[in-house]
């Protein structure tokens, strides 16, 4: 087991603008180096109220993560090259009163 944080930043990769000043921050989880692809930890987050944890891409298995806010819910699917699956749903007011920042 390891003590180091995945989502320490400087293990930061970017962070992209939803909209509603909403923020995607995408961390690695690891880094595979020459034989083995990288992993991706992705959080939403507003900066002010709250960060969550939504998933985890590996690198090399083509998957990526599509988001669509929809009022007072963020939509995040899994996209593989033939399928998409719903991974994860967020109630942003909810998530804002809760106030809690993941590490």
């Amino acid at each position: 087991m390891s003590c180091h944080n995945k989502r320490s930043r400087e293990r930061h990769f970017v962070t992209r603008d939803l909209e509603n000043g909403l923020y995607l921050e995408v961390y690695y989880t690891y880094q595979g180096g020459v034989f083995a692809g990288d992993s991706y930890g992705y959080h939403l987050t507003d900066s002010t109220n709250f960060r969550i944890y939504i998933y985890e891409i590996i690198d090399g298995d083509h998957d990526r993560l599509h988001s669509e806010v929809m009022g007072d819910y963020a939509l995040f699917y899994n996209e593989e090259p033939r399928k998409k699956t719903l991974v994860k749903v967020v109630n942003i007011p909810i998530e804002k009163s809760k106030g809690i920042f993941e590490q």
